[in-house]
């Protein structure tokens, strides 16, 4: 069979009347001018004819020609040389169909031996709850053309067939108009041809029906209470709605804030959801999930969204339903408004001080007299004012909510001042008698500092202009109550402490049924770079508030005492001690190790030692330093010596031995901690026979 016109050679088998409608085998087209060999499977139980038929094809340019036929009895087993092998493959026009109207195309392509007949392609479905398949859609071969014949009806209407040709080469399938969620399910292709004996060629896919999420129109948040909402209560959220399939989605949570979106804060992580649940007439799950927030003053004005999360991952994701701007009722403290100092003179009439706060709820108000009597509301008036009213008035306005009372208080100086005496020029004969008085120059410190107090806090006033007068050089931001974070507050001339109870150090004791607390207002000298170092005390004056059972509190100065404890430091390679000493002999021990109690700016002989009995090790003593306590943090160490080198400008070693190194330093205080200190040093312990740089006995500074 060679040349471009060359049309088809047919086989036929007749065992009848008439020629078959359809070859048992053939051939098509030009074919090369090679001698082919072909095999044919004849069945037949009665005598038949064997009929070559030669067509020509559309020109005369071309030969066909035919020699050696032979019959044999048995099968053959073979089909002609060089015909392609029987094959059969499945596309998909996309990895998944997609729920509703959108299109999706499966199509089987496949090869059957030339000389074969083809019957028939039947497309079959075995969905998830399907134990066999069974047929959808058949192709059948009627007179060189194939008929399409639904099975399963409710496909007509929505797919059209891929119809294949008579050639042995070609494709049929299915486009689907419309996805259903039925359609999910495993398809096979078989094609049915003859080539001789019956025979049929298959191949399956799957086709996976995905549902996109529908979170914006089906989903639901709604959270619980839900009115009247105040600071400090939770609020449970609850989102449920349809995330989707292929994939299932999950669900996210942001909230934000004044509708800013822009500043989402994702919390998701704070959520708990369910295991996502399967809703068959939508081919898609349901989740749901919870979050709960604590409502505080930060998210007064939230709006909280849910997302779901399929194929999109952010704060819209692919739908979200969210809230409305939920205003929060805040609790707060009351916030109080300064009051100028008065300066008035005696006299009749009447001053009116005045207390306003911000709080909810609204405060109480009680004023504090310098006599330590008190009144009640906002407005506290003074009538006929006289000398003796002179003195610090406090404001104290309080609320209470969350089962505790909330406190703050401001204070005003009211001074009054003597009305001036009129003078009358007198005219005698007899000589005068001049007196002159003159102001006041010396003020003890008790005289300077004014100490009130309420169940709460201290209210301590120092008059820095008489502070000044035995102080020429004293600033108020060197002076401090218990430790030097507790500093004052200076309104013109007077510096004002107004601080809890519980800070600042101070302590409490119960005295035969008073509550008495006490610390201490400290001037003190600070070293100029470790600030939280007092090198030396100009002054301290004890202070104490006395709360009795009735509810009075009442402000004064006591005297105070103070107790320590002691203990060891030691090495973890070998033990180290460290032992502190009052001379320069190392004989007049001071207590046992640490802490070490000296007075301020004494000189303190340290030796610091191993017992280890290893003479063939050598201690070098790395660093010293201290701190305030035992556990101090790290920020709080001043160092005494570093890295082998003396760092503090008081601090000299003396001597070093093999076991042993003794230095001497001056003994200081921190602004924090008036009882003690803590010295710690690290050593290193070398071979006696190692003499490099970092196992001397000297300064080597890091560089």
């Amino acid at each position: 069979m060679y040349g471009s016109g060359i049309g088809v050679l047919n086989v036929y088998v007749q065992s009848g009347p008439s020629l078959p409608s359809s070859p048992i085998w053939y051939k098509k087209g030009n074919q090369s001018n090679l001698w082919l060999e072909g095999s044919i499977n004849i069945t037949a139980d009665k005598p038949f004819l064997i009929i070559l038929e030669g067509l020509r094809g559309n020109s005369y340019h071309g030969d066909i020609a035919v020699d050696d036929v032979e019959l044999t009895e048995g099968s053959c087993g073979s089909r002609l040389t060089g015909v392609p092998a029987t094959s059969i493959s499945v596309s998909k026009s996309a990895d998944k169909a997609i729920l509703g109207n959108n299109t999706f195309a499966f199509s089987c392509k496949y090869i059957i031996p030339l000389q074969a007949q083809l019957y028939a392609v039947e497309v079959q479905r075995k969905r998830k709850d399907e134990s066999n398949f069974t047929t959808v859609v058949t192709f059948q071969n009627q007179f060189s053309q194939f008929n399409v014949t639904y099975q399963d009806m409710s496909l007509e209407s929505r797919t059209e067939g891929i119809r294949p040709t008579t050639e042995n080469n070609s494709t049929a399938g299915l486009v689907f108009r419309n996805i259903e969620c039925s359609d999910k399910a495993e398809y096979k292709c078989k094609v049915y041809y003859s080539d001789g004996t019956n025979q049929s060629i298959e191949n399956t896919t799957e086709i996976a029906v995905k549902a996109q999420t529908m979170f914006s129109q089906k989903g639901r948040i709604t959270y619980f209470p839900n009115t009247n909402l105040t600071e400090g209560e939770e609020v449970v959220f609850t989102c449920e709605g349809d995330v989707g399939s292929e994939p299932v989605g999950d669900i996210a949570w942001f909230y934000y804030l004044n509708n800013d979106t822009t500043n989402a804060v994702d919390v998701t992580s704070d959520a708990s959801s369910t295991v996502s649940v399967y809703k068959e007439n939508m081919c898609s799950y349901t989740r749901t999930s919870v979050l709960r927030l604590n409502m505080t003053e930060d998210l007064n004005n939230v709006t909280v969204r849910c997302t779901a999360q399929q194929n999109v991952f952010s704060q819209t994701g692919d739908g979200y339903v969210q809230t409305n701007t939920i205003p929060v009722q805040l609790f707060y403290s009351p916030k109080i408004d300064l009051m100028a100092n008065e300066t008035h003179t005696e006299g009749p009439g009447a001053l009116t001080l005045r207390c306003t706060a911000d709080s909810y709820p609204a405060p109480d108000y009680v004023w504090l007299l310098p006599d330590g009597s008190g009144s009640l509301g906002s407005y506290l008036e003074l009538r006929n004012l006289t000398v003796g009213n002179s003195g610090l008035y406090m404001c104290i306005a309080h609320n209470f909510f969350k089962g505790e009372n909330h406190t703050t208080n401001t204070t005003t100086y009211v001074r009054v001042e003597k009305a001036p005496t009129p003078v009358t020029e007198v005219i005698t004969t007899t000589p005068s008698l001049i007196q002159t008085t003159s102001t006041k120059d010396y003020y003890t410190l008790k005289e300077a500092i004014h100490v009130v107090c309420t169940n709460y806090h201290w209210n301590i006033t120092v008059e820095m202009d008489k502070i000044r007068n035995t102080y020429p050089t004293a600033r108020a931001s060197d002076i401090y109550l218990g430790e030097n974070k507790c500093k004052g507050v200076q309104n013109g001339d007077l510096l004002i402490f107004q601080h809890d109870l519980s800070e600042c150090l101070t302590s409490e004791l119960l005295v035969n049924g008073i509550e008495v607390y006490n610390n201490e207002l400290i001037y003190a000298e600070h070293d100029p770079v470790y600030l939280f170092i007092v090198l030396h005390y100009n002054w301290t004056v004890g202070v104490e508030c006395d709360i009795r059972q009735n509810g009075t509190a009442i402000g004064g100065f006591p005297s105070n005492a103070t107790s320590a404890i002691a203990y060891n430091v030691s090495s973890p390679q070998y033990p180290v001690s460290v032992s502190f000493y009052k001379d320069q002999d190392f004989i007049h021990e001071i207590g046992k190790g640490n802490p070490l109690h000296a007075e301020i700016g004494s000189h303190v002989y340290a030796k610091v030692f191993t017992t280890a009995t290893d003479w063939n090790i050598r201690m070098r003593v790395h660093t010293c330093y201290t701190k305030p306590t035992e556990h101090a943090h790290d920020h709080m160490k001043y160092f005494l010596i570093k890295n082998g080198c003396e760092v503090n400008t008081n601090t000299h070693i003396i001597s070093q031995s093999t076991h042993e190194t003794r230095f001497v330093f001056d003994s200081f205080e921190y602004s924090n901690s008036h009882e003690e200190i803590y010295v710690f040093c690290d050593a290193l312990f070398c071979n006696s026979s190692d003499w490099s740089a970092q196992c001397r006995q000297t300064c080597n500074p890091v560089t």
